[in-house]
């Protein structure tokens, strides 16, 4: 059994970087030119994400449920603080922007977007939600935050298995019922793609992974170098992508990423790859993968916003403006409130001095930061909204002119009567 604290992945990083730049190319690269790669990037790097996200979860509250003293309650309330601090900020920063800015479509459907549930307003508008439709992987996740962590501490070690191999059942079964309900395949498709029960699959895929990988270590490594078995699902999973057969595919590519995900978190890939994830700019894009992930879908918008035309030309701006915005996200909003989670470790209460009082300079440092973030939202509404402000004071200008013509006007009349 490892009972050691959770140590830093380096390789996992490149995971990430991978994953997102998957997705990245299916928005930029691949949209209205095919089809089947737009398929096979996006859905592949989503999914990837998925399995990571439960392997990652499911090794934290194993490892919590582990420590000596350390009661469910505050196992619970550490992790829900640790996931706010590092999901919260940066999603509810850009659907409040996005109500400022007017981007299409929050405002309209900001509720949505508010709860962590616009997987299902996307997915009812078949893929809508424009510049925001990527967000309805990250509502999906946040909803299986909810309740699986209930689900690995109410249940007994013996039979974490038979629970995530039935999570499995449950999404391949979801998946089906869509197509035999519903007449619109396309309506069909995106219910059983980004409905949370759907996607039960690829966590609980992650979390076999983290079973094996905390209590059977020489069995996972046992099973990592069976690669004829992962091989076959990679081109099982291109095969049924080209022929659009979508019920299965996710279970096929979560095996796929279990080998991916498996081999970078016991440090296995060697070789020209294991030095590629290991490189210290993979690394540093995987950390700032999240960012990148949510900022890269507003590029267009961006872009036209500032009178660019869409071009090849334009479209070769987005990775590096991307980069740059996500550089800026992390070093400035990002990093500081995450930083915060080391007064949330996952151990027992140690009491001693509040962690208010003792992160006061880090919380002084934030509000400064969302002081100054305040202030940039105000100056970009104004100045997206520039002519029409003008326009007003233009009019009330005249209507001051006229005001002021007309009572001169009466004065001299007056004067000419008398």
């Amino acid at each position: 059994m490892n009972t050691s604290a959770i140590k830093y992945m380096p390789q996992l990083d490149g995971v990430r970087t991978i994953a997102v730049s998957a997705v990245m190319a299916s928005h930029w690269i691949f949209t209205g030119n095919s089809k089947l790669l737009t398929g096979l990037t996006g859905e592949g790097g989503v999914n990837l994400f998925f399995v990571l996200s439960g392997f990652l979860i499911t090794n934290i509250l194993l490892m919590g449920k582990e420590q000596p003293g350390m009661g469910k309650f505050q196992l619970l309330k550490q992790f829900y603080i640790r996931r706010f601090l590092r999901i919260f900020p940066l999603y509810y920063f850009v659907v409040i922007a996005g109500f400022i800015f007017s981007i299409p479509a929050v405002r309209n459907h900001m509720l949505w977007f508010l709860t962590y549930t616009a997987n299902y307003f996307i997915a009812w508008q078949k893929g809508g939600g424009i510049f925001y439709t990527h967000l309805w992987s990250l509502a999906v996740e946040e909803q299986f935050y909810i309740f699986f962590p209930f689900v690995v501490l109410l249940t007994p070690r013996r039979y974490y298995l038979p629970v995530f191999f039935t999570l499995i059942s449950i999404a391949i079964l979801f998946r089906i019922i869509p197509y035999f309900l519903l007449d619109d395949a396309l309506l069909a498709y995106w219910v059983a793609y980004a409905f949370t029960p759907g996607c039960f699959d690829a966590f609980a895929i992650g979390a076999i992974l983290a079973y094996f990988f905390r209590y059977h270590p020489q069995d996972l490594q046992a099973i990592l170098r069976k690669r004829w078995i992962f091989v076959t699902a990679f081109v099982l999973w291109m095969v049924l992508s080209y022929f659009g057969i979508g019920m299965p595919k996710r279970t096929v590519f979560s095996i796929f990423c279990f080998w991916m995900v498996g081999m970078a978190a016991t440090h296995s890939f060697t070789g020209a790859f294991g030095g590629f994830l290991k490189n210290k700019v993979v690394v540093y894009l995987g950390r700032i993968s999240y960012g990148l992930y949510v900022y890269h879908h507003f590029m267009p918008w961006v872009f036209s916003s500032l009178g660019f035309e869409d071009s090849w030309q334009t479209r070769l701006l987005y990775l590096p403006v991307t980069v740059l915005i996500a550089t800026a996200s992390w070093f400035l909003m990002e990093k500081p409130i995450t930083d915060l989670k080391q007064y949330f470790e996952y151990k027992p209460s140690a009491g001693g001095e509040s962690w208010i009082k003792q992160a006061a300079p880090q919380l002084l440092r934030i509000s400064l930061t969302f002081h100054v973030i305040a202030f940039l939202f105000a100056a970009g509404f104004v100045f997206q909204h520039r002519h029409k402000i003008f326009a007003r004071f233009n009019k009330a200008d005249i209507s001051t002119a006229n005001i002021n013509m007309h009572g001169d006007s009466s004065i001299s009349r007056r004067n000419n009567d008398q």
